[in-house]
């Protein structure tokens, strides 16, 4: 599923209530920047289950809104956390780019309801 596809299933499963689907839109925009922060800390601090449950509210949240990139990236990361190992940078620099993308393309859609 795509993030379209996601977004008219959210909004028609809330009862074409745009107002709400806003709401949550903007909820995982605000989250999502926390949850990076909280990975990388992890990384920091060599902390692999706060990395891992990190990345796995991360990858979650996104399937929630059809960011596959998003999506798969994190869960590739949570596999290799749980599988106790970190990640490597260019992984982290992956999933900051489709994370970049996919807030921008939710911000507009949150915006403009398209």
């Amino acid at each position: 599923m795509n993030a379209d596809q996601a977004l008219r299933t959210l909004l028609s499963d809330l009862g074409d209530d745009r107002a709400a689907v806003v709401e949550l839109v903007n909820l995982f925009l605000t989250e999502g920047p926390t949850l990076l922060a909280s990975g990388r800390a992890a990384l920091k601090a060599k902390d692999i289950a706060s990395l891992q449950r990190a990345y796995h509210t991360l990858k979650g949240n996104a399937a929630q809104f059809g960011l596959e990139g998003v999506r798969e990236q994190a869960l590739a990361i949570e596999q290799a956390a749980r599988g106790g190992a970190f990640p490597k940078l260019d992984q982290l620099a992956a999933l900051d780019q489709s994370w970049a993308e996919a807030s921008a393309a939710l911000a507009a859609w949150a915006a403009n309801g398209r």
